[in-house]
């Protein structure tokens, strides 16, 4: 089996290799042309590698002022450099509670005075809160989220949502704890479902805490334990024979991450490698699963980028004895191959594939909205998905689906990005209109999506 498994890998992975080697390869002026963060540094060429003598921070209402300084590049007695002034941008826009970050700078006395201004969004919010999935529709609630609890830049939030799915969802995410950015991050998801592609009513726990920290400058390494619980209202769905699952999850990863933003990134690399070990302390399921996660952002100037993305999931063990039917991965829908029907082809192991062009319509930006600073943009999109479901190794080369099409990415506050998307891929159906919000390469990688 394990060779079995090792020889499907190998396979994947020159695929994988194929596709993320047509992104490697640069535009010709990727750092020189960004003139979206160019824009933003606004100290002159002829302050290059004269000595910082004093850094301010200013606009900072809620933020506490070392939550940024640790952040900064830039350091007093140091040459001033305009690629740290770049990262320092870069860096603290990762954070998520600025809407705007520039660096100013000046001449004195033969050194540089540097003014790092910042424009905070809200700290504290009652929000309405939206989900969109293939699998279940539109749901709507409410709740309360904090980017920046305490000035430390910590989120928390609470929301409750009914409609196609009942959620009950709380998170608290520290960005630096200690360390070189060991931070930690704690989720909660209470969820009541029609699961349309196994074809029972589920209700399922899940819960996990995440410890991270930084390698370096790009890289990460972190581990999470995880425990679900799903309910099945139908025999058959579940490993145990109560038609109740639990499991306990352990797993490790380690991310090479040079993206110049988090959220709407356009240049960089997010590459991934993480192995879990499902069914600890004699709970249900065995299997080991490895996950690699390679993602690429090309930028062509001019408010251009192309993104390729390429994951591959593959599983040990058997669908039935040591996997249980909610476990497997079904494929197609707006999250995972754009213009096919969802669960068009399903397995225990994945591999899915994403060329995406996206070009900006409106530069993201802060709006004042009655007082809160929120950041809002637009991008169009074209894009093409091809990949495949499958658990035995000669289904591989035939489970292959293909979908294409073109779009709209709305960047909204709260919700990242709410997505309109046609695209055709099914035989025999005509263009699907897809409504969904996040990125969809975060998506693909969740359970339910």
């Amino acid at each position: 089996m394990v060779n079995r498994l090792l020889k499907q890998l190998f396979y994947s992975t020159i695929v994988v290799a194929a596709v993320i080697g047509l992104a490697a390869r640069e535009c010709v002026a990727t750092d020189a042309e960004d003139a979206n963060q160019d824009s933003l540094v606004l100290a002159q060429g002829a302050l290059q590698g004269k000595p910082v003598k004093e850094i301010m921070i200013v606009g900072a209402k809620h933020t506490k002022e070392y939550v940024i300084r640790r952040e900064l590049a830039s350091t007093v007695g140091e040459p001033y450099l305009e690629a740290n002034a770049k990262l320092d941008i870069e860096k603290l826009m990762r954070l998520g509670i600025f809407s705007t970050v520039k660096v100013h700078g000046k001449a004195s006395d033969g050194g540089v005075i540097l003014a790092i201004r910042v424009v905070e969004t809200f700290p504290i919010l009652p929000v309405v809160s939206v989900a969109i999935s293939d699998e279940n529709g539109f749901s709507i609630g409410g709740g309360v989220k904090m980017l920046n609890l305490g000035g430390n830049a910590t989120y928390l939030s609470a929301i409750a949502r009914f409609g196609g799915t009942k959620t009950l969802q709380f998170a608290m995410e520290n960005p630096w704890v200690a360390g070189n950015h060991l931070s930690y991050n704690t989720h909660f998801n209470h969820l009541e479902r029609k699961n349309k592609i196994f074809g029972f009513y589920e209700v399922s726990d899940e819960a996990y805490l995440e410890i991270q920290s930084y390698v370096k400058k790009n890289g990460r390494v972190g581990g999470r334990v995880m425990f679900e619980m799903v309910d099945s209202d139908v025999p058959d769905k579940t490993l145990s024979a109560d038609d109740m699952d639990n499991v306990v999850s352990i797993g490790a990863y380690t991310i090479y991450d040079t993206r110049n933003e988090w959220s709407h990134p356009t240049r960089g690399w997010l590459n991934e490698i993480a192995v879990w070990r499902d069914g600890l302390f004699g709970t249900d399921s065995d299997f080991w699963r490895l996950i690699v996660d390679l993602r690429r952002y090309n930028y062509f100037g001019a408010r251009s980028t192309l993104g390729v993305f390429s994951m591959v999931t593959m599983t040990t063990g058997t669908v039935g004895t040591d996997i249980a039917d909610w476990q497997q991965f079904g494929i197609g829908g707006a999250n995972t191959i754009r213009g096919c029907d969802l669960g068009a082809e399903i397995g225990k192991n994945q591999f899915i594939n994403t060329v995406e062009y996206r070009r900006t319509l409106l530069a993201q930006q802060g709006i004042s909205i009655f007082g809160l600073n929120l950041p809002l943009g637009l991008q169009g999109t074209v894009f093409g998905d091809f990949g495949a479901a499958w658990s035995e190794e000669e289904e591989f080369g035939d489970s292959f689906i293909f979908g294409y099409g073109v779009g709209f990415r709305f960047i909204l506050p709260y919700i990242d990005a709410a997505r309109i998307e046609f695209a055709a891929g099914q035989k025999g159906e005509g263009i699907k209109v897809l409504l969904t919000t996040g990125e969809k390469a975060d998506r693909a990688r969740w359970r339910i999506r």
